[in-house]
Formats: C-alpha cells, structure tokens, sequence
C-alpha cells in the first residue's frame, strides 16, 4: 500500500479546487470512503479534515476502488450537491481510466491490435459463491475471495457498458501485456474490472479478476494496475465545461519499460 495511517491533502494531491468543489488525486490502497474498520482512513474523511476550516462541508458522489488510484471529485457546499449529483446519477460526466492488462495467446486478435476500439456491453451481477470461488482458483488463487465478486453472468445483473481503447502492446512468452483507455458508460461496482476479464484482458495485480502469469511476476510493480486519468463535467456552479486529468503513475511506464526490454531479450 502506498498510504499512510492517516492520509493528509497537500497542494500536489489538489488537482481543482474552488468553493464549490474540489478535486483530489486519490492514492493507491486508500478507500474513497468509510470500510467496517473504524481505524481504517478514507478519502472522504480526508476530504472533510481539509475542509474543516471552510465549514467542513464535503459530499461524495462517486468511488473509486481502493486500489484504484486516480481523479475524485467531491461537492464542498451545498449549492454544488444536486448539480454534481444529477451529472453523476445521469450518466453526463465522461471519465476515462488507463489500465494494463495481461491476456494469454489466445485472446481475441482484436483486443490486441493498438488502435482498436469497442464497446462491451454486458450487463452486470453478484457473482454467486461457488462462482466466485471457481473464478478465482481459475485465475490462481488458493482460496476463495473474502470480497464481493461481480461477473457477467452473476445474479441481479444490470445494464453495463464501457468503451474500451488499445493504445499499445508487448508480447511476451506467455501472451501479450496491453495498455487500455476505458470509459464506464453506466457506473456499476467493478465495472472495468470486470468487463476486462471477460474479454480475457486480466488487469495486473488484480486480486480478484487477474490471472496470474510467471514470467511477468519478477517485473509487476506491485499494485494493481488501474488509474482514473481523466474526467470531464460541469462545474456544478457556472456550469462551464471542465476536464480535469491526473499524471498516469510512474510505475506504469516503468512496468511497461521492463516488459518491452524483457520482450527484446527473448525474440
């Protein structure tokens, strides 16, 4: 994990902020919000600390996966709450993730060609408990997930669907390791996540939805590989458009680095 016990905002993990709004660049391993453990901090509690002096006021309308870092956005008056809400709830913010993905040989030529665009929609469920559990021994894990796992053909499944960009592609022994940009059209739990992996397009370091592939293990940077670079919207007072970015981390360039060389080193 890359947070402290108690993470406090600095200027640098600013990206906007006005008194209407702010807008954070969220850590890797820090929730977006409060977990069953008390003890444990969250970025709305953070949030709220660093708005104590300007009335404390601080509603958040989106998440972001713990070990997704990236972009939150966060109403700081109650005149900003129902604009940002209504964006959120309808669908009219359009937020862009960038995430590395693992796929064996055998995945589609498509999901491997840089340059290449879809949409999967596929609607979205609770996987079911022997579902989760036969997902994560296929993907290597020695024991069933204690987290809520979501899948494809899961139960209660809702609408989803996420516009999924190639940007770049390494073969190595075992398959090819791809650099994606994802837009989640609608907003479920887990959505790109879940979409990649059923396209055999396993994010690295996923614990959940990852596959596990032994010649890239010496190289993965140790964090699971899925960061929200960019979000556009309207400012929830003047309702001028904005777009808002945040710097993709360095250990992404850093893994891909690696993986291009360790490529060059067995053709």
């Amino acid at each position: 994990m890359e947070t402290r016990d108690i993470w406090t905002i600095t200027d640098r993990d600013i990206l906007y902020e006005d008194e209407a709004m702010i807008a954070i660049e969220k850590p890797y391993g820090l929730p977006s919000q409060p977990t069953l453990d008390p003890k444990r901090d969250n970025a709305y509690a953070a949030v709220m600390r660093h708005c104590a002096q300007s009335g404390g006021y601080a509603a958040l309308h989106h998440r972001l996966d713990a070990l997704t870092s990236g972009i939150l956005v966060l109403a700081k008056s109650k005149e900003a709450n129902p604009s940002l809400s209504d964006q959120f709830q309808n669908h009219t913010i359009r937020k862009t993730y960038v995430a590395l993905c693992a796929m064996p040989h055998s995945v589609c030529p498509k999901y491997r060609t840089p340059g290449a665009s879809w949409i999967i929609d596929a609607p979205i469920g609770e996987a079911k408990p022997d579902e989760a559990r036969s997902m994560a021994m296929a993907r290597g894990a020695k024991k069933s997930p204690k987290m809520q796992m979501f899948s494809t053909t899961g139960k209660n499944r809702k609408p989803a669907k996420t516009r999924v960009f190639c940007e770049r592609i390494v073969e190595f022994r075992e398959g090819y390791i791809g650099v994606y940009r994802c837009e989640p059209i609608t907003g479920r739990t887990h959505q790109i996540r879940v979409h990649l992996s059923s396209c055999e397009l396993y994010i690295v370091e996923d614990p959940l939805y990852g596959m596990k592939f032994r010649s890239i293990q010496s190289i993965t940077p140790g964090r699971m590989c899925l960061h929200a670079e960019a979000i556009s919207l309207l400012h929830p007072v003047t309702h001028e458009p904005m777009t808002l970015t945040s710097p993709r981390p360095v250990a992404f360039e850093r893994f891909m680095s690696k993986a291009e060389k360790m490529a060059r080193a067995s053709s």
